[in-house]
């Protein structure tokens, strides 16, 4: 159950906010953005960390420093704004919005560029992604491509 005694769904999907085009879309960014940073995952592992060195530069050590960003600037700030918006539909069981961590596809190449179209759809309904040190400047600061 969830806190205000609703029964909470089983397997969310982004289909819960069919109806609602502000969390839906700030939910297929998360579910972008999830995936992204689990796709940095297969790269850092696949990183040789024969290189890392104290005062070097070194992919690897880039890779690990852009994950940790990804995950706790972007990742979790999209997050929390989710779980503080009302889902505006009668059609669902919950009554704030939360991510449904579901695959999505990103381009083979732009991934980056993808990733920003997909926040500044999403900033049309929460401004508050935009602006200095924000999820949209992050994303920004992601590698071209990995």
């Amino acid at each position: 159950m969830g806190w205000l005694g609703r029964p909470l769904p089983t397997n969310p999907t982004a289909d819960l906010y069919r109806q609602d085009e502000a969390v839906l879309s700030i939910n297929t960014l998360f579910n972008a953005v999830y995936s992204y940073v689990l796709h940095m995952l297969d790269v850092i592992y696949t990183t040789s960390r024969a290189d890392v060195r104290p005062g070097a530069e070194s992919p690897r050590y880039h890779y690990e420093r852009t994950f940790m960003s990804a995950m706790q600037g972007i990742l979790v700030t999209v997050a929390e704004t989710m779980v503080a918006t009302m889902v505006k539909s009668d059609m669902t069981m919950v009554s704030h919005a939360g991510p449904t961590f579901e695959f999505h596809r990103l381009p083979a190449t732009g991934k980056k560029k993808y990733l920003m179209g997909l926040c500044d759809a999403a900033m049309a309904y929460f401004p508050q992604l935009g602006g200095d040190n924000s999820v949209r400047w992050l994303i920004g600061k992601l590698p071209d491509e990995l």
